[in-house]
């Protein structure tokens, strides 16, 4: 007699949006930059902070995160020539990024430096007991262990998930506090003042507004105009260090970057905040910008355009080959429930992807779906993983394969099923 089973046989991620990253087999259908991407602006190249190129910039240029096309780390950016003194042409790489950003998470995000797209594992497949299933006299003796380690990595993803609360609490008061900045420089520059708020000279000659200390000779914040419309805000905390505001206009974007200095050849800065059409749509802390184009953030949180947190990621690598998670977290769209969680997460440039262990979770429902380990992902488009833990809804174990390669055919080395609270061995395919 027929029994049906089901349960997802991989992780699946399909609600997230970030593509560059990691790829979905599922939810991948946004792969595109929006029209109104960022490109690149015409602005002096330099700045304390890691400039690209304005070829790389452009809009036809403008990729996912395989290469961190927008932001500054992919064989595009130009390094070196971003690290001069000057007013604007960051603005054009952070719009671009953001436009990649966006471009790349829903397939529209996170290229601002580089897109984290959703970790997709699971088809969410449906799977039968064949009649050559064998019934089995109790739970399968490698459940236990298995399950063990699947909820110690569940208490992981908890936890993971209190730091993405408290990193989107830093993000809203830093981008408030821009969005303070900016409007109080524009309405000095509109009246035409002579003096700040708390009496410091000021002093606007034709599109440029410098505000100096107290003693009316060092220069404190340069703003830069066009046809009254701001490019650049510049605070200058001291001789190399900085803080940076930049408009791209023609990519709705915004653009700041706190302490930015330079150590060598490596442009640092504490945070960044990117605004598109006026709404936060990244946040980074930790960021370090290398001359080869690599780029390096201890954690990164995209939002999506709803305000909702999307992608929240740990120590992020921006390599020219490839790109890598210590860990990270996928919310569902349009809510800040989970997704996905992953640890040890690497996309390569010729479509091989890797993680150590994943977590998947059912939209809408808080226990996960799938546990899976040391999936690996080839060129080819196989799928390989040492392990496969399904759960149903309640959390309940239902589901475990061992060594399974998903390929024309899908293999496996064990595979144990639970119906009707009855445990089967499913034979591989010969």
């Amino acid at each position: 007699m027929g029994m049906n089973f089901n349960y997802n046989t991989r992780v699946s991620n399909s609600q997230n949006t970030a593509n560059s990253t990691i790829d979905l087999n599922q939810g991948t259908n946004n792969d595109t930059v929006q029209k109104d991407a960022p490109t690149s602006s015409n602005v002096p190249a330099a700045q304390m902070q890691p400039s690209v190129d304005s070829k790389a910039l452009s809009s036809e240029n403008l990729k996912p995160l395989n290469k961190d096309t927008v932001t500054l780390f992919g064989k595009e950016v130009s390094k070196k020539k971003a690290i001069t003194f000057g007013i604007g042409g960051l603005a054009a790489i952070i719009g671009a990024a953001t436009a990649i950003i966006y471009a790349i998470k829903r397939n529209k995000k996170i290229d601002v430096q580089t897109p984290l797209q959703p970790i997709a594992l699971g088809r969410g497949r449906t799977q039968d007991i064949s009649e050559s299933a064998t019934l089995l006299k109790g739970e399968p003796k490698e459940i236990t262990p298995t399950e063990a380690r699947a909820k110690k990595f569940i208490e992981n993803s908890k936890e993971m998930l209190t730091s993405a609360k408290e990193c989107k609490k830093r993000a809203l008061k830093t981008s408030k506090q821009v969005e303070d900045t900016i409007c109080n420089v524009e309405q000095m520059f509109k009246n035409n003042a002579t003096k700040t708020a708390d009496g410091r000279k000021v002093e606007i000659i034709n599109n440029v507004m410098t505000e100096f200390a107290d003693d009316a000779t060092t220069i404190k914040r340069v703003s830069t105009f066009d046809n009254g419309t701001p490019k650049s805000i510049e605070e200058f905390i001291d001789a190399t260090r900085r803080n940076l505001i930049e408009f791209n206009s023609q990519n709705k974007t915004i653009s700041y970057k706190e302490n930015l200095r330079q150590i060598a050849t490596d442009s640092l800065h504490d945070k960044e905040v990117i605004l598109y059409k006026g709404k936060l749509n990244r946040y980074i802390e930790g960021i370090k910008e290398c001359a080869n184009g690599d780029a390096h953030y201890k954690k990164m949180l995209d939002f999506n355009p709803n305000g909702k947190m999307d992608i929240y990621a740990e120590d992020c690598k921006y390599l020219s080959f490839c790109e890598k998670f210590t860990r990270r977290l996928d919310f569902t769209i349009s809510s800040e429930t989970l997704n996905g969680y992953t640890e040890s997460l690497a996309k390569y440039t010729d479509g091989r992807e890797f993680f150590m262990k994943n977590l998947s979770f059912t939209p809408g429902v808080n226990n996960p779906n799938t546990y899976t380990e040391k999936y690996k992902k080839m060129s080819d488009g196989s799928i390989k993983s040492s392990i496969n833990l399904m759960f149903n809804k309640k959390g309940r174990v239902i589901g475990y394969e061992e060594n399974s390669i998903d390929g024309i055919e899908k293999k496996w080395d064990k595979c144990f099923k639970l119906l009707q609270e009855k445990w089967y061995m499913e034979p591989s395919p010969k």
